[in-house]
């Protein structure tokens, strides 16, 4: 079998690009299991999307007891919109619930 081409390899590491892909996927995966093993109690981690932006956040920590407000304005530090302007979605699966929904 010949060598692989040049084109073929990571610039730099002598690696071939998918090799450099399975190193990277378990570097990201490493210990996927434990991640929430110090979590806090009374808090919740979520993964955050924003619908028109390409932003992901994830992982970011909420207190089981904020309100919507509270939500909203730790968002907005993150980057996302105006909290005046911003809805909320929650999706699990296949079910959608909006804010509007659970509000007190």
């Amino acid at each position: 079998m010949p060598p692989p081409a040049a084109s073929e390899r990571v610039a730099g590491s002598g690696l071939l690009a998918g090799e450099m892909k399975d190193a990277m996927r378990s570097w990201v995966t490493a210990q996927d299991e434990s991640r929430h093993q110090f979590q806090g109690e009374g808090l919740i981690r979520m993964d955050i999307r924003h619908n028109h932006l390409e932003q992901r956040w994830h992982d970011l920590r909420f207190d089981l007891e904020s309100s919507v407000f509270d939500v909203k304005a730790k968002l907005h530090r993150h980057g996302a919109g105006s909290v005046a302007h911003m809805e909320l979605y929650l999706r699990r699966g296949i079910y959608t619930f909006s804010q509007d929904e659970h509000q007190e």
